[in-house]
């Protein structure tokens, strides 16, 4: 069977599932750059004990960290409202430049 069908029906655990998905993408423990990554999934760090069937002790997975509360969602947009521009202009002289190349 596949490794995700057999996650899929529980016959391997979520940990095995994610080593699998970090050696497949090229992650070792070998290599501090290339680390094996996974998901940061709990919101509640100050309980001293945590219900795992509250869904209100993990943190919502449909978004990136950095929009995990109002707050850090409004900071993320600000500071993407301020670099957009200059993103977009490195781009346009990245493309200008590589254009004149061609054209020469």
């Amino acid at each position: 069977k596949r490794v995700m069908e057999r996650w899929r029906i529980g016959e391997i655990s979520n940990f095995e599932y994610l080593m699998y998905l970090n050696t497949v993408g090229g992650r070792s423990f070998n290599d501090l750059t290339q680390y094996p990554v996974f998901p940061w999934v709990l919101r509640d760090y100050d309980s001293d004990s945590l219900d795992l069937q509250n869904p209100a002790v993990f943190r919502d997975l449909t978004q990136p960290m950095g929009c995990q509360t109002s707050a850090r969602k409004e900071r993320a947009q600000t500071k993407y409202e301020t670099l957009k521009s200059e993103y977009e202009e490195r781009a346009q002289t990245k493309y200008e430049t590589l254009k004149s190349e061609y054209e020469e």
